[in-house]
């Protein structure tokens, strides 16, 4: 008599509750294995920030108290090798630089472009502590050649770390700051801190009054109402503007002058010079 064993397999229903359970524990999990991923970064990101500080307290220190240049910052202190801080020109091996959530660029911050050349004899009457000197952060402006200085606050990355961003202070701390008190925390820095309003002064060939043909004038200002550009003989054709929450770019194509650029309550006169600068960059104008 032959005796035939069979193997029961696993019925529809227990398969479902399987993968239910899976699912159900993925659920819980995951979120937590995206925070604990998100605090290593962060801790990254703060030790970065921090050997930059001690990078630049340095450099103060062999300078006459004196902080670094805007311009030349990253050069001097040895991460860039070029004098502006093009993140695509940063030292090879300077990973000290790289945000771990802005993988993408070889520097993740900027520096507080208010502190350039800055004697430390002139923060005294300042707290060090609240004066910040690096931030997560990118210079946005369109066709600009220093990513990493600050200029206006819509340079700091201020939900970089998921509602969080991190800075280091000039006593050389660095502290995670949240994302809602951005404006306050920026206040705090007195005369240090960067403006999220321009007075529309300051232009790309450096003669206030002066523009270049052609050439972006971009400009930060929280003031309600549209862009508008006036002025003799000006066609709606001679000029263009494009608006990014608060940034604001005006350019015209047009000789002459002088035109009206205004936005709310604030405008600026300019006259337009040209030829147009070959391979000139916007600037903001509250720099």
């Amino acid at each position: 008599m032959n005796i035939r064993f069979y193997q029961r397999g696993f019925t529809l229903i227990e398969l479902l509750v399987v993968i239910a359970i899976i699912a159900i524990l993925a659920a819980i999990l995951f979120p937590v294995f995206s925070k604990a991923r998100e605090k290593a970064r962060q801790t990254q990101c703060q030790n970065n920030q921090r050997q930059i500080a001690i990078a630049i307290s340095m450099y103060v220190q062999e300078h006459d108290e004196a902080l670094p240049d805007g311009d030349t910052v990253w050069q001097s202190i040895k991460l860039s090798a070029a004098p502006n801080g093009n993140s695509a020109l940063m030292q090879s091996g300077a990973t000290v630089t790289r945000c771990p959530n802005l993988a993408a660029k070889s520097n993740g911050y900027i520096y507080n472009y208010k502190l350039s050349g800055v004697s430390l004899g002139n923060t005294a009457t300042a707290d060090p502590t609240s004066i910040w000197v690096t931030v997560d952060g990118q210079h946005t402006n369109s066709g600009t050649t220093m990513p990493n200085i600050g200029f206006s606050l819509e340079d700091v990355g201020v939900t970089r770390h998921v509602g969080n961003f991190i800075s280091s202070a000039l006593d050389g701390h660095v502290e995670m700051n949240k994302s809602a008190d951005y404006v306050a925390w920026n206040a705090k820095a007195g005369n240090y801190a960067l403006q999220a309003t321009a007075v529309l002064a300051g232009l790309f060939d450096g003669t206030p009054g002066n523009m270049s043909q052609g050439t972006p004038f971009e400009f930060i200002s929280d003031q309600g109402g549209t862009v508008a550009v006036s002025g003799p003989g000006l066609l709606a054709s001679d000029y263009s503007i494009t608006t990014n929450g608060l940034r604001n770019t005006v350019t015209i194509t047009k000789l002459g002058g002088p035109y009206t650029i205004t936005k709310g309550s604030i405008s600026k006169q300019v006259t337009v010079l040209g030829p147009p600068d070959a391979g000139t960059s916007t600037m903001v104008a509250d720099k």
